[in-house]
């Protein structure tokens, strides 16, 4: 109760795995918006796809649907190691998991979005994130108002804030 935006990602609905089917981010959006007015945002991670085409792929497809339209789509500023960190046992899990973003890569992730009328918001997770957002509006490809959200953590993933108090 209480949210006004959902971001979501898909999973495959008889695995629980991470899913990449425009048609499961659609079901999504379909049921929330049977139930409610808040504002949906589907995630454009998918980091393991193997082109930026792939990974928006569904927030185009659903685009051309009034009532599967994400009303924003995050772009992630950064690009970041993510491998898992164990706390328990103060070990990683994993050891060469990169979630690769390039500046081509955002420009072409803004560009998409913008031609398929949806808004992007800039996922923050550092503070070159933020410069990149800057310089991103200065050049005319973020145009106000610009939304954001700070990306925060938990303790397995090591790549943004911890999302407590002291992060």
């Amino acid at each position: 109760e209480g949210a006004s935006i959902i971001h979501y990602h898909a999973r495959d609905p008889k695995t629980g795995a991470p899913a990449t089917d425009a048609k499961l981010y659609a079901d999504t959006v379909r049921r929330i918006k049977e139930k409610s007015d808040v504002i949906t945002m589907p995630t454009l991670g998918a980091w393991w796809l193997p082109s930026v085409e792939a990974r928006i792929a569904h927030i185009v497809e659903m685009a051309k649907d009034p009532m599967t339209k994400p009303d924003f789509g995050p772009i992630d500023m950064a690009t970041s190691n993510v491998d898992t960190y164990d706390p328990q046992a103060n070990r990683f899990k994993t050891n060469e998991t990169v979630y690769l973003n390039t500046t081509k890569t955002w420009q072409y992730f803004a560009e998409t979005m913008k031609s398929v009328g949806v808004k992007p918001i800039q996922a923050l997770w550092n503070v070159p994130s933020i410069r990149a957002t800057q310089a991103f509006i200065d050049m005319g490809i973020f145009t106000e108002p610009v939304y954001c959200e700070l990306v925060l953590t938990e303790d397995w993933l090591l790549s943004g804030h911890p999302g407590t108090v002291k992060g």
